[in-house]
């Protein structure tokens, strides 16, 4: 199947969330994975923060979900701590042929709150 090969598509998805004084900056990549059948997508998330006058990326987590086309994924990355941020990726990318499009969710909560969520929603071309 030279459905990712062929598209070689990446996408990226760059989004700045503030949540009340902090700001939060979102990077999801799509790539091939190495089985023909699979995608891959990775994950930065960074929440921005001053330091001697210049805005710098921490970065809270870099999670990684590795899926089968046709299925949906989720993973989560965190503590049980209200007071320290959690990621949770919900990931869905589409069968070759399919009408459907594919997707991919970013949530950042603190605690119970969210303080960021990204979602991209595209139609994969030549797939």
């Amino acid at each position: 199947m030279k459905l990712l090969a062929t598209v070689l598509f990446i996408f990226t998805l760059a989004c700045r969330v503030l949540a009340g004084d902090t700001a939060y900056s979102t990077e999801a990549t799509i790539l091939p994975g190495k089985a023909k059948d699979q995608y891959l997508v990775q994950v930065r998330v960074s929440q921005m923060v001053e330091h001697a006058g210049q805005t710098e990326e921490k970065l809270i987590s870099a999670p990684r979900v590795l899926a089968t086309l046709g299925q949906k994924a989720s993973c989560f990355v965190g503590s049980d701590d209200p007071k320290m941020e959690t990621v949770a990726v919900d990931v869905f990318c589409p069968k070759k042929g399919a009408a459907e499009f594919a997707t991919c969710t970013v949530t950042v909560k603190q605690g119970t709150r969210v303080v960021s969520k990204s979602v991209a929603k595209f139609k994969l071309g030549g797939v």
